[in-house]
């Protein structure tokens, strides 16, 4: 029988306390942030001192540590990110985790020695955005979380490079790398590291078109329960992948403690014995350390309504009991036990609708006198909460034993300790010399400053020498063998046994933790400089006018209007007759028509597309739009034209040298940009820029599907691609949600965004297209929006006197809806 290959187990570190009990409790790798360029800017994180003492112990556990700059990074970020990442890479830091393409750029250009690892955030979900990351020097990608396990093995076995996936904790209801919803609603974003998680808020699904509350469909629609696969982590060991991640960067170490703790029982059972010995307490701690209620998200199945936690969008704990009376005048409520409880424990009463209450336990009554812990099926008396009700849920959120059981794990270092072998030769009339290794073939060799002599009454025993040699209690080590070599009548102090055993471990610790990492700093920081040398600004120039749109009806409005360009496609299913028949209605038209891609491209959309793509091409578009790593793979060794989509996420101008190394010819422009900070990437790079002015943003991309669930046809509505539905949130704002033909829920923005009146401005940056992105507009809206920007385009380059009347009275129209200028002007943290 092949034997099973153990995967890496990764725990999440937010904190010095953190690290401690993931290490302590097993884990192979660990991953955390600096103070600065990490998607957890909300844990306590890493000052350079503690990223030191952190590598430093790791290593000397034989733990990897690896070092999170997951933020899309500004241009003055990136300026200012030189001697951080030549300071990791000096200590030993074991690889980098990222997601900006411009890091990438500057990380091959200085450091191409230093390891990476691609980010959630790059949205990496099928074979060829994998095999785009290995080109580019990735040894490991994480894959998103939506992927079955089906998908999973499929890509790992046909990877060369390592497949991370994960295996435990909190999951985001959209493909992470394409939420903005955080972002455009509060300004914080969920790129950079800032997320202000309103996906954890309440939310009603209403109509659309008269508001009215489908109230069937209320709650906290969007917030996902939490990923646990311990019942079933054989099938993701099978799957191939190489490293689980454990998400909780954010979560108190007792957390880490028992998670990791739990995870590495699991994995070692089924590597070692092929059986997994779960039981009931060891889910129980798992429940109780902290859940949102549980599932197995994707891996499975499209798991529908149950992959959301509808009642509450925090820690739920496990279910204690119910309330059986109240009583007033003593201020004591009785709750009939399930769980055992103790003093110190955590409560919360689910109060039915409204505000949970809950406390710390102060005291616990049985029959009237005071207990310090009480079993299942005990009736008890607590402290009464304020607005609860007879029939209440109690739910225990903590337990004092579990976290003090974690704690125990994690109030020491190296508690967890690493085998260590020897030979000891003690041969008189010469210095004691000591031998000792680790199982990573570190080996060190000592001489001691005393000769041996001969014993004049009793010689030195053997098992005494090992006994001495075996006080290695501070140390991360144990002793697992000792060669003694002596002669049958030596002897020698003990005292220097024990001095020679001190320098030797000593030795070793430095042997382990040398890296030998010699950084030319003058040079890189010359080729780091020569990454922002500045170009010539050309004068304004005249953009052209694009818009995406889907559907042949939108191509057909498009073609009334004096439009230069249609993008046809996006999330569609793929129909090589659909995309023949734009092309002739453009080209009918005389426009240019450029082919886009759904922004999630999974294996059998791309395996379906490689078949199609000689006949795709074979149309001649004018170009394409690539909405993804995938489809820029894809279609990397063709010659015709290629944009990058803003979902890309380029946020400076290196990304956008990156892209342009990869085949783009242009590139949109992120819109959590200020015009500001997009005219200062232009100083630095001649590689055309887009920029998307008027339509709707996308504020979340979700496999999620509010409305139908899918697999839950007794909830489903019919969406038939149209603006039906929206969610409303407790401010009573409103958020169209639009179904797209693979079943994923695209939320919108409120407001459309509109730059109409900031036109005059924005000319003057110089942008070689100008987007409109309609995804359900009737034809009349379509044509007057373009017709609108292109006369004030014609007002502005023909420098007439006034305004035309017909454009300020649609702007007045526009104004009165509402409309939003997204970040242009305000811009994100």
């Amino acid at each position: 029988m092949e034997k099973i290959k153990k995967p890496e187990l990764l725990s999440p570190v937010g904190s010095m306390e953190a690290l401690i009990a993931a290490v302590e409790n097993g884990a192979d790798a660990v991953y955390l942030g600096g103070k600065s360029y990490s998607a957890r800017q909300y844990a306590s994180n890493f000052d350079n001192q503690e990223l030191k003492q952190a590598v430093e112990y790791c290593h000397l556990q034989n733990v990897k540590l690896y070092v999170t700059i997951n933020t899309l990074l500004k241009e003055q970020e990136l300026k200012e990110i030189f001697e951080y990442i030549l300071f990791l890479y000096g200590i030993g830091v074991d690889a980098l985790i990222i997601q900006d393409l411009g890091l990438l750029k500057i990380l091959q250009k200085i450091l191409p020695e230093f390891p990476i690892q691609s980010s959630t955030q790059m949205t990496i979900h099928s074979l060829e955005g994998v095999k785009l990351l290995e080109k580019e020097g990735f040894y490991r990608v994480v894959l998103a979380r939506e992927l079955s396990l089906k998908e999973i093995k499929y890509i790992v076995d046909r990877s060369n490079i390592e497949i991370k996936i994960f295996n435990h904790g909190a999951l985001c209801i959209s493909y992470s790398g394409q939420c903005l919803m955080s972002s455009i609603i509060g300004g914080r974003s969920g790129n950079r590291g800032r997320c202000a998680q309103p996906c954890r808020k309440r939310y009603t699904l209403v109509d659309l078109k008269n508001q009215v509350d489908l109230s069937k469909f209320n709650g906290f629609l969007l917030s996902p329960k939490d990923l646990n696969t311990i019942e079933q982590i054989q099938y993701l060991i099978d799957s191939g992948a190489q490293s689980f991640k454990i998400e909780g960067r954010m979560k108190r170490p007792e957390y880490v403690a028992i998670v990791t703790a739990l995870y590495r029982k699991a994995i070692d059972q089924y590597v070692e014995e092929q059986k997994i010995d779960i039981t009931q307490k060891d889910v129980k701690e798992l429940t109780q350390i902290f859940n949102r209620g549980f599932t197995t998200a994707y891996f499975f199945s499209n798991p529908g309504k149950d992959f959301i936690s509808r009642e509450k969008p925090n820690n739920r704990g496990i279910l204690l009991g119910t309330i059986q009376s109240i009583h007033q005048k003593s201020k004591k409520m009785d709750v009939l036990l399930q769980e055992s409880l103790q003093k110190g424990d955590g409560i919360e009463v689910w109060n039915m609708g409204r505000a949970n209450t809950g406390m710390i336990i102060p005291y616990i009554q049985v029959n009237g006198k005071n207990v310090e812990r009480a079993s299942a099926g005990k009736k008890i008396a607590i402290p009464l909460l304020k607005n609860v009700r007879v029939g209440n849920k109690v739910y225990k959120t903590s337990d004092s034993f579990l976290l003090k059981k974690a704690q125990d794990t994690f109030r020491t270092q190296y508690q967890r300790k690493q085998k260590i072998y020897g030979s000891i030769f003690i041969f008189k009339g010469q210095p004691l010399k000591l031998s000792i290794w680790d199982e990573n073939n570190h080996k060190i060799s000592v001489i001691g400053e005393k000769l041996v002599e001969k014993a004049r009454k009793r010689p030195l025993d053997r098992d005494r020498i090992i006994k001495q040699l075996e006080k290695l209690g501070g140390t991360p080590f144990v002793l697992e063998g000792m060669e003694v070599n002596m002669d049958v009548d030596a002897t020698i102090a003990l005292k220097e046994i024990n001095a020679i055993r001190r320098k030797a471990v000593e030795k070793l610790k430095q042997k382990i933790l040398k890296k030998n990492r010699f950084i030319e700093i003058k040079e890189k920081k010359k080729i780091f400089q020569d990454l922002w040398n500045e170009n010539d600004q050309k004068k304004t120039i005249k953009p052209i006018l694009s818009a995406k749109v889907g559907t042949l009806e939108a191509v057909k409005a498009l073609s009334k209007t004096d439009i230069t360009e249609i993008i046809f496609g996006g999330d569609i299913r793929f129909n090589i007759d659909l995309y023949r028949r734009a092309l002739i209605l453009a080209k009918e038209n005389q426009k240019r028509i450029i082919f886009a891609f759904p922004r999630i491209s999974r294996q059998n959309y791309i395996l379906l597309l490689q078949e199609k793509k000689k006949e795709l091409l074979n149309l001649s578009p004018d170009g394409l739009l690539l909405s993804n790593l995938e489809l820029v793979h894809v279609f990397q060794d063709v010659s015709i034209e290629k944009e990058g989509d803003f979902t890309l996420n380029v946020l400076n101008h290196l990304a956008v040298e990156k892209l342009y190394e990869m085949g783009l010819d242009s590139i949109c422009i992120s819109p959590e940009l200020r015009l500001k900070e997009i005219q200062e990437i232009k100083k630095y790079t001649n590689v055309p820029l887009n920029l998307f002015i008027h339509g709707d943003i996308e504020m979340m991309l979700s496999e999620y599907c509010p409305i139908s669930c899918k697999d839950r046809k007794e909830e489903c509505i019919s969406c038939e691609n149209t603006l039906k539905y929206a969610l409303k949130d407790e401010k009573g704002m409103i958020f169209p949600l639009y179904i797209d033909d693979f079943g994923r829920s695209h939320i919108l923005n409120s407001k459309k965004l509109c730059l109409l009146e900031n036109l005059p401005n924005i000319l003057k940056i110089g942008f070689k297209k100008l987007r409109f992105q309609f995804l359900v507009e009737e034809k009349e809206e379509i044509i007057e929006t373009v017709s609108t920007y292109k006369k004030f385009l014609n007002f502005f380059f023909n420098k007439e006197n006034k305004m035309p009347k017909d454009v300020e009275k649609v702007f007045l129209k526009w104004k009165k809806q509402g409309f939003t200028k997204g970040h242009y002007f305000r811009g994100v943290l």
